[in-house]
């Protein structure tokens, strides 16, 4: 919700089994997930793959450990995932880290 404030695009990256629970809690700001309008939606909530290749200026990763698998790949893409932000990005998580983003 404090994103949407900013001026600039917002995103949401989480599970996809996350995505009707995330969208349901922020349909008051215009979350939309799983569909080409979420491009162009004021919060539009992604998986990890779909949001490969996309920038966006505010990003929320949901579960990053979620996201990725633990090998050389899921590496690879939680690296994507948390490039996807051009001016700010929060992590939201209740399941541990993934090693790589452990301070």
């Amino acid at each position: 919700r404090e994103f949407v404030a900013h001026r600039g695009t917002t995103a949401v990256i989480a599970p996809v089994g996350l995505h009707p629970a995330i969208t349901a809690a922020l349909r008051d700001v215009g979350a939309v997930a799983d569909s080409p309008e979420a491009l162009d939606a004021a919060v539009g909530v992604f998986d990890a793959f779909d949001a490969k290749g996309l920038e966006f200026d505010h990003v929320v990763v949901v579960e990053p450990a979620d996201l990725v698998a633990p090998d050389r790949a899921g590496l690879r893409m939680l690296y994507v995932t948390i490039t996807r932000a051009t001016q700010t990005l929060a992590v939201v998580h209740r399941a541990p880290l993934p090693e790589a983003l452990r301070p």
